[in-house]
């Protein structure tokens, strides 16, 4: 039996937490989509997480987010629904913030990654072979959709 389209959507909208950002600027003329670009695609620019490398401004936006109440908000709610199953899901700069998530929540072991779903659309190439290689060798279940129009 298939899954209607507006059955996903209605999952998507109402019961999955997204894990969404977009660029920032205090510029108010900085044209967000270049800056993107500009900062997203520098990979001169590492942070090392799982045994590879990933854009430190995808890191650094996840770090931010992460420190500033998810963190907090996560455990309480992975404290008060043990046994839920943890969806994760982000378009374009927020898939790649949402791969440095579930990353960062399976390795150091707060879930375990047969419990950990992410779905991105639209993501960015987050890290460099090796992030790709350590992320896949998680386990965790990953579903990367991009769209032609």
């Amino acid at each position: 039996m298939g899954c209607a389209a507006d059955d996903v959507d209605d999952f998507l909208r109402y019961y999955a937490l997204p894990v969404a950002a977009a660029a920032y600027s205090d510029v108010p003329s900085t044209n967000k989509f270049l800056q993107l670009v500009d900062e997203g695609w520098d990979y001169d620019d590492f942070e090392p997480l799982i045994g590879g490398n990933v854009a430190e401004y995808f890191y650094n936006g996840f770090i931010d987010i992460w420190n500033h109440g998810m963190k907090n908000d996560f455990y309480t709610l992975k404290n008060k629904y043990p046994s839920y199953e943890i969806l994760i899901v982000g378009h374009s700069l927020g898939g790649a913030m949402a791969s440095i998530a579930a990353a960062t929540i399976v390795s150091t072991g707060v879930v375990p990654a047969s419990k950990v779903y992410l779905y991105t659309f639209g993501q960015p190439r987050t890290g460099n072979t090796d992030y790709a290689a350590a992320f896949n060798a998680l386990g965790t279940f990953a579903k990367t959709s991009v769209f032609k129009a």
